[in-house]
């Protein structure tokens, strides 16, 4: 008699197909996949889902002079971000104590 209810969730699918489940993890599922014909159904949409949706992603390649440009380009950026001269203890103390409690 054919199992009317999915024994597997979507959730235990996404594991499976993210490979986030363990070796035994992995044997109970394909078990429980191999009995249930509507999980296997279920099972092969979201492959197929989950395939798609990796195709769409980009796998960026970088020469090693690309890599080490945007690398550079990138420390320039956090330097003109980040305040390279921390400030010292007066200087904190001079913009707390100058910074209004509460305006009218």
């Amino acid at each position: 008699m054919e199992h009317t209810k999915q024994k597997i969730s979507t959730s235990q699918i996404n594991a499976y197909l993210d490979e986030r489940l363990n070796a035994s993890d992995r044997k109970i599922f394909e078990s429980d996949l191999s009995e249930c014909e509507k999980s296997r159904k279920v099972f092969a949409q979201r492959k197929a889902h989950h395939e798609f949706i990796l195709d769409l992603i980009p796998t960026p390649k970088l020469s090693r002079k690309a890599e080490s440009l945007l690398l550079r380009e990138i420390e320039d950026i956090n330097l003109s971000i980040l305040d390279t001269e921390p400030d010292t203890l007066i200087k904190k103390a001079y913009k707390f104590l100058t910074k209004p409690v509460i305006e009218f």
